[in-house]
């Protein structure tokens, strides 16, 4: 009985411990998360690109990959010249924590509106990110991709 009490007595803070630690990692991942969409919103695509690692994968809806951040630069500086980008609400995410990285996902409503045209275009789908610690203990979005919502 004594045994068992002193392993319960010991492991009790070390639960606690690892309880913080997690609890530290995923209020980390929402601040980078927040940040992310807040340039998104914003249209600032530089700030938007810090929240990436350089090598970050997107998966487009079709099954398409687009690999690193270079590419990101590229085809967000041609959205964001064509069309005025409207974040017409997005939800908090779900986190969700392993071992050795952290997925989100969140819904989002956003609007496209052409520059030219003035045609809008309402999008509605489901956003998910694969978040990796960076050795400077910051967090970064390994791969992304998302789904519409019909």
């Amino acid at each position: 009985m004594k045994k068992t009490l002193l392993l319960f007595v010991l492991l009790i803070p070390l639960s606690l411990l690892a309880q913080n630690s997690m609890g530290k990692k995923r209020e980390a991942v929402y601040q980078a998360w927040s940040g992310l969409y807040q340039a998104y919103a914003s249209e600032n695509l530089e700030k938007m690109l810090t929240y990436y690692q350089d090598d970050v994968i997107r998966m487009g809806t079709n099954g398409t990959i687009q690999k690193g951040k270079e590419l990101f630069r590229k085809n967000w500086k041609k959205t964001y010249a064509e069309n005025k980008v409207i974040m017409n609400q997005y939800s908090e995410p779900t986190i969700l924590p392993a071992s050795d990285h952290i997925t989100t996902y969140n819904t989002y409503d956003e609007t496209f509106i052409n520059k030219e045209s003035g045609e809008s275009e309402r999008i509605q789908g489901t956003w998910i990110a694969i978040w990796k610690q960076q050795d400077d203990g910051s967090w970064k979005a390994r791969m992304t991709t998302w789904h519409l919502h019909e």
